[in-house]
């Protein structure tokens, strides 16, 4: 990692965790999503002039949802903001998510490639959708330890598209629903209670977009992971599988 960021107290909003003249990389702590965030007033780094006024969303890049924690990057100017919307566009983004989901998954390992669109009765859902409509979606995931006592896996999913909502759909479509989901799930009648969504934006990395230099950031896990962590006997960094590389048809390369 070329960089990494510092523990942040896990308060409500938008917290810096590192930036350059270009960009900003901040720390989404639960309860605040991309959308809700005033930016000119949360982070002072921040240059409203500095971003053409037809943009809806000054200086927004990708968003989370607003039960998801983790990192966030946000562009300072018109160039980064291009250089940053181009890199994800062509998923040469790192995009690393920790998920305890429910139930243990039958594989190790896999790909889920499948199209994502508009649930057709609950709109407020996504769901798998046939070829022909939604878009392309893929998402690695690991199985990183389980827990049988609450039924319960922690998961790492990789992120190879940006579809809303893709991780919470994909694993709904393999059986195992996120620990919490207000939405795909039922949290009431999971063993696991940590009283949130778990999924927390772990790892985001992209290309500098002045130097094209690898930056690299990591937002420190949240305290409601520990019960799933003390099962690591040396630690989670001993369990992380690198990134595999997957082609337009979700095949390997």
């Amino acid at each position: 990692m070329s960089q990494l960021i510092q523990r942040c107290p896990p308060v409500i909003g938008l917290r810096a965790v590192g930036h350059g003249g270009n960009f900003l990389s901040a720390q989404a702590i639960l309860g605040m999503g991309a959308e809700q965030v005033d930016i000119p007033h949360q982070i002072v780094l921040f240059s409203r002039h500095s971003l053409q006024e037809q943009n809806s969303s000054p200086g927004i890049v990708h968003r989370l949802d607003k039960d998801t924690s983790g990192c966030l990057v946000i562009a300072k100017n018109d160039g980064a903001h291009q250089s940053l919307t181009a890199q994800f566009a062509a998923r040469s983004t790192e995009k690393r998510y920790l998920a305890v989901v429910q139930g243990i998954p039958s594989q190790s390992s896999g790909t889920v490639f499948t199209h994502i669109g508009r649930h057709p009765v609950n709109r407020l859902k996504m769901a798998v959708v046939n070829p022909g409509s939604g878009k392309a979606a893929i998402t690695d995931y690991d199985l990183l330890c389980a827990d049988p006592s609450t039924d319960s896996s922690l998961v790492l999913c990789t992120l190879h598209t940006g579809r809303t909502h893709q991780i919470r759909v994909h694993m709904l479509h393999l059986g195992h629903p996120l620990i919490g989901d207000p939405i795909y799930a039922k949290p009431a009648r999971q063993k696991a209670k940590p009283g949130r969504l778990m999924l927390h934006a772990w790892r985001l990395g992209f290309d500098h977009p002045r130097t094209g230099k690898r930056m690299d950031f990591e937002a420190p896990v949240p305290p409601e992971y520990t019960p799933w962590l003390q099962l690591f006997p040396h630690g989670l960094y001993g369990a992380i599988p690198e990134p595999r590389p997957v082609q337009e048809d979700g095949g390997r390369n």
